[in-house]
């Protein structure tokens, strides 16, 4: 299958995605999204492909290849042959001893694998480096964030970008916790010359217990001519102690 799909392969390095993910054991896949995925619905089992049909053409393509490029990331870690069908809630579901997260853009689809003996929750997310309307601001940032973002160079950049790394955030702890967060419920800082980002609950009561494990995580964060990228990671052994980059509750 890796020879099929290797002419829409990227390049880890140039997936979008930060670099430093492969510091904490986390590998990533990376292809082009484009009419090549269109007739490879039969790459899937019954159980990846589930649903699929009710999908639009432009969602069809994400699932496969989403779901290719996971089975490509589980061949490296000794798991082929292993299905990632989607739970109820809609999340992958990754095989026992596996921690995954797959993101797309209308270009590019990525998937990151890890292994839970090291990384307890991860989460990533690509946005086209495209600014965002004045109007969605207050939508997805605070009145804090929006001034940070002017005092960027590229505010609506800026606001994408806070964007991205809440995603990041969301999508790490959504499979352990079930609980649904605004964006505007999170405030997060960016810090681009470290490559890194804190996030925390900014009002409160703000974060509760099932919250705190994954506000001890990594925000990883990088940028591209055309694309924004953000990480975050929760290690196996800081799941349940406070610190680390992520705290909880600043103003």
């Amino acid at each position: 299958m890796d020879a099929l799909v290797s002419d829409v392969m990227i390049p880890g390095h140039r997936s979008g995605l930060p670099e430093g993910l492969r510091d904490f054991g986390v590998s990533v896949a990376a292809a082009a999204l484009d009419s090549f995925w269109d007739d490879k619905v039969h790459l899937l089992s019954s159980a990846e492909r589930a649903g699929i049909e009710r999908a639009v053409p432009k969602r069809q393509r994400e699932i496969i290849a989403g779901r290719v490029l996971a089975q490509a990331l589980l061949r490296r870690f000794g798991r082929a042959g292993v299905e990632v069908p989607r739970r109820e809630d809609r999340c992958p579901e990754w095989p026992m001893g596996l921690v995954g997260s797959i993101t797309h853009t209308d270009t590019v689809c990525a998937v990151a694998l890890g292994q839970v003996a090291s990384v307890r929750a991860l989460g990533i997310d690509l946005e086209a480096r495209e600014p965002l309307d004045t109007d969605v601001w207050p939508l997805l940032c605070r009145p804090s964030e929006q001034e940070r973002a002017l005092r960027s160079p590229e505010p609506g950049i800026w606001i994408r970008w806070m964007f991205c790394a809440k995603e990041a955030y969301y999508k790490a702890q959504f499979p352990h916790t079930g609980r649904f967060i605004e964006a505007r419920e999170l405030e997060v800082r960016l810090d681009p010359e470290r490559g890194r980002f804190s996030v925390g609950f900014a009002d409160a009561p703000g974060a509760g217990p099932a919250d705190r494990p994954f506000l001890s995580g990594t925000g990883l964060l990088t940028a591209s001519d055309t694309s924004l990228g953000a990480a975050w990671i929760v290690e196996a052994d800081t799941g349940a102690r406070a610190g680390g980059i992520g705290t909880a509750g600043f103003k």
